[in-house]
């Protein structure tokens, strides 16, 4: 229950630019991983390459280099779709 509580305090946020699309509690991101990663994965990586970016907020993240990994994933993203432009 502890677990739950956590995931329910923090937050997955999606971006584009500054502004929060869309926030769902850790927890329902897990449970979408579980059961359903054949749409959650592949929406996430197709984001990357339409300018959303992903970072994880709360208590619990504050600090924390998952959310610098997910940045280095976003400009990764930005890198290879302007290379693919030229």
């Amino acid at each position: 229950m502890k677990l739950i509580r956590k995931g329910n305090a923090n937050s997955f946020e999606v971006l584009k630019g500054e502004e929060s699309k869309a926030s769902t509690p850790v927890t329902g991101f897990a449970l979408l991983l579980i059961f359903a990663p054949w749409i959650t994965i592949p929406l996430i990586i197709i984001g990357l390459f339409f300018g959303f970016r992903y970072r994880f907020n709360g208590p619990d993240f504050k600090d924390n280099t998952v959310n610098d990994a997910m940045n280095s994933a976003a400009d990764a993203a930005v890198n290879l779709k302007k290379s693919m432009e030229k």
